[in-house]
């Protein structure tokens, strides 16, 4: 099994603990009907983080888009340090909608989710070498791990940083027609999810007001700790070894490890989470969040504290670990390593707070299985 099947079965295995979730979510809940304006918080969430955030991520990858057809047009270092840092810009937008992995970012047919189809690592370099040199461009199929924003990171910065050799190898015209068939494919998918939020999926969304799975509630808020769980598990878990299975640390499974810009998307991803706990805007305005969810009900005011004093000790943990050398190196390290582990042993605390405690004070199934024994 490779890594990158780690991450596909271990994000969607929900399907085979949804009956256990319900069942435990059920017996343990406290309130199982808050006293709370709900449609205040799905409104919220559409008007001020979800459109914006998903309008913003649309923005920079048309910027990315046109970067590429720049770079492709005329292959020079100079446009692909242009095109690298679309990408960079473009990828840490993505952090701030990957928890949103329902209704148009949701799985539908042969299409899974959002994260899935755009946000799959590591990527499969065998498979895409193979794609370019077959001529085979096919966005659609099931190997989705040639496609997305990691795909595209591998294409600008390949397993070998030195622009001159990244620059001579797009003398191949495969290369450059496989370059821009993801980056088209890319674009056209972050325009079809951002159209639905902006036009009918919106008002759905904030009328199914219940708390019932299926509900944009049990959505939200699944889709949210599941997210959290792909920062702990498979961003840090995953190169750290400290996964189920794992024998040793695989410093080359983080996120972006040809570019080595894993700290900056792991911090991105992070507040991101962060975010939708506080109900903070994409401009930094307050709203209604999961937070002010909380205090209506009981026990809720007593969880908050304990979710903000181990958040504060996260992001503690996260400042800690130093920009450079690259995250893949630091793991690497048996010095190094030690500053990224206490990150990833701080989120696994809050785990219990965002994932069972939250879950049995709103009364909201887990209706996922992480894989992980949380």
């Amino acid at each position: 099994m490779t890594m990158n099947s780690k991450f596909v079965k271990g994000y969607t295995a929900g399907i085979l603990g949804l009956v256990i979730s319900l069942m435990i979510a059920c017996s343990d809940s406290k309130n199982d009907s808050p006293d709370f304006d709900r449609t205040t918080l799905l409104t919220d969430m559409a008007d001020h983080l979800i459109v914006p955030q998903f309008t913003r991520a649309q923005t920079d990858i048309h910027a990315l888009h046109a970067a590429i057809t720049a770079f492709t047009a005329g292959v020079t270092a100079e446009n692909l340090e242009a095109a690298r840092a679309s990408w960079r810009t473009a990828h840490s937008s993505f952090q701030y909608v990957n928890s949103f992995n329902f209704g148009p970012g949701g799985a539908e047919g042969a299409q899974r989710t959002m994260v899935e189809e755009i946000g799959v690592f590591p990527v499969d370099v065998t498979l895409i070498e193979e794609k370019i040199s077959t001529n085979t461009f096919a966005m659609t199929d099931a190997k989705r791990a040639t496609r997305g924003l990691l795909t595209i990171e591998y294409l600008l910065f390949g397993p070998d940083a030195g622009e001159d050799k990244i620059v001579a190898a797009y003398a191949s015209q495969n290369r450059r027609d496989y370059l821009t068939a993801v980056t088209d494919h890319l674009q056209t998918y972050i325009d079809a999810v951002t159209a639905s939020w902006k036009g009918s999926y919106r008002t759905a969304f904030v009328s199914n007001n219940g708390t019932d799975v299926g509900s944009s509630t049990s959505l939200l808020y699944n889709e949210f700790v599941k997210s959290y769980e792909i920062l702990k598990n498979y961003k840090l878990g995953l190169p750290l070894g400290v996964l189920a299975g794992q024998i040793q640390r695989e410093p080359e499974q983080v996120e972006a490890y040809y570019s080595g810009y894993s700290l900056q998307f792991i911090k991105a991803h992070y507040q991101s989470a962060v975010n939708i706990w506080n109900g903070t805007a994409a401009d930094g305005t307050d709203h209604t969040g999961f937070k002010q969810y909380l205090q209506e009900v009981a026990g809720g005011p007593e969880l908050i504290a304990t979710t903000e004093q181990q958040l504060a000790v996260i992001q503690t943990a996260l400042n800690a670990i130093p920009e450079t050398p690259p995250l893949s190196v630091q793991i690497a390290s048996d010095d190094a390593m030690a500053k990224v582990l206490t990150l990833h042993d701080e989120l696994q605390k809050n785990t219990r707070y965002f994932k069972s405690d939250m879950s049995s004070r709103l009364g909201i199934a887990i209706t996922y299985s992480s894989g992980d024994g949380d």
